[in-house]
C-alpha cells in the first residue's frame, strides 16, 4: 500500500508529521508529496508526482494536513483512493485570512498570496466522495476543528482529541486508527 502524505500551506514533504508517518508506518510506502503555492500548478505537481509513484495502478491512501486536506480530499476523488485528513482546511476560502506576502516555514521562500489563488483554489474543493477519516485536536489555534466535524460527521470516520495544536500533538496516538482504517 501506498501512503501519500501531502502537507500543508508553506510547509514541505519533510515535515515533522511527513518524517513521522515514515517511522510510524514502515510497513508501508509512504512517500511524501511536494507542491508550490499556486493551486493550478500544485494540482498538476500532486497528480504528477502520485502517477509517476504508482497512485492509478496500486492501491494507495492520501493522507493530508491542514490545506493538505483539501488537496487530498481532490487527489483521493481523482484516483478513487481512501484519504486521510488531519487538522484538514474545510473551504477553500478559509485561505483568505492568509492573503499577503507568506513564505514557507522550511525553506523560507517567499510567496505572494492573492485573492486569485484563493478562487483557484475554490475549483478543487471537491465534496468529500471516498472513505475518509478524520482526524482533529481541539486546540487547533489555526482551523476551528468545530467545521470539520460539522462538514465531515456523518460522511467519514472522526477521531477529535482534547487539546493538541494545529500541528496535531495526537499523530503517534493515531496510528492505530490509521493502520484500522487502511486495513478497511
Amino acid at each position: 500500500m501506498i501512503l501519500f502524505y501531502v502537507h500543508g500551506f508553506g510547509s514541505t514533504s519533510q515535515s515533522r508529521k511527513g518524517q513521522a508517518l515514515k517511522q510510524l508506518l514502515p510497513e508501508h510506502r509512504v512517500i511524501g508529496l511536494d507542491y508550490g503555492y499556486e493551486p493550478d500548478e500544485a494540482v498538476r505537481d500532486l497528480i504528477a508526482q502520485a502517477e509517476a509513484a504508482g497512485a492509478g495502478r496500486e492501491p494507495c491512501v492520501f493522507i493530508g494536513s491542514s490545506l493538505g486536506g483539501l488537496y487530498s480530499r481532490y487527489l483521493a476523488r481523482h484516483f478513487q483512493a481512501r484519504t486521510v485528513l488531519i487538522n484538514p482546511v474545510v473551504k477553500a476560502e478559509l485561505l483568505r485570512t492568509l492573503i499577503g506576502p507568506v513564505h514557507n516555514y522550511y525553506t523560507g521562500e517567499p510567496y505572494d498570496w492573492t485573492e486569485a489563488d484563493v478562487q483557484a483554489l475554490m475549483v478543487y474543493d471537491a465534496p468529500l466522495s471516498v472513505p475518509a477519516l478524520v482526524l482533529l485536536d481541539e486546540g487547533d489555534e489555526v482551523l476551528d476543528y468545530r467545521m470539520a466535524v460539522q462538514a465531515y460527521e456523518g460522511f467519514a470516520e472522526v477521531k477529535v482529541f482534547a487539546g493538541g495544536d494545529h500541528a496535531f500533538a495526537h499523530l503517534e496516538e493515531s496510528i492505530p486508527l490509521i493502520r484500522a482504517f487502511i486495513r478497511s
